[in-house]
Order: structure tokens, then C-alpha cells, then sequence
């Protein structure tokens, strides 16, 4: 996303913002303060896109690992839960 961004200084909102958020709708602006990155401004058709590819890559971990699961299963490669072991897969999948 940075190569693709414009760069604007944050001390430009006050002056040019609208000018800036018209500027959102074509592509992303980059927002630096003394040369330090601190935001990304995108539209919201580009913020629903990623949040779509990001759960789809979600899914499709989810997928494979269900997947590797039932093979395992099939092969006979079954291992005996602890709280431990489900610890380690709640904080790898967090939120579900």
C-alpha cells in the first residue's frame, strides 16, 4: 500500500483537508508526521476490500487446518487434548 499512497504531512488537514479527502477517493494518502508514517487513509470501498480479503484468508487458514486435522484423524495421528494445547489454539485463533 505505501508505494501507491500520497504522502501528506498531518499538518496539512487543517488547511487541505477536504482537498485531501477528495483525494482518498483515487488512492491511498499516506500521513506522516516529522517524517514518521502514523496513518493511512483509504476509501471506504478500499477498507471493505481488505477487511473481504482478510477474512478470506482467515477462511482459508481455518479450511487448511481442518483439513490437516482430519488427515492426521485418518492416519491415526490423534493426541490427547489438554488445557494447554487449548490455550495455544485460542490465542491462535483469537475471537472465534
Amino acid at each position: 500500500m505505501a508505494d501507491d499512497a500520497a504522502i501528506r504531512q498531518v499538518s496539512e488537514l487543517q488547511s487541505k483537508g477536504p482537498d485531501i479527502l477528495a483525494e482518498v477517493k483515487r488512492h491511498p494518502v499516506e500521513l506522516r508526521r516529522y517524517n514518521q508514517t502514523v496513518a493511512y487513509l483509504v476509501s471506504p470501498e478500499a477498507h471493505r476490500h481488505a477487511l473481504e480479503l482478510e477474512d478470506a484468508a482467515e477462511r482459508a487458514l481455518w479450511q487448511l487446518a481442518i483439513q490437516r486435522g482430519l488427515k492426521d484423524l485418518a492416519e491415526g495421528r490423534v493426541t490427547v487434548w489438554d488445557e494447554a494445547s487449548a490455550a495455544r489454539l485460542r490465542a491462535q485463533f483469537p475471537g472465534r
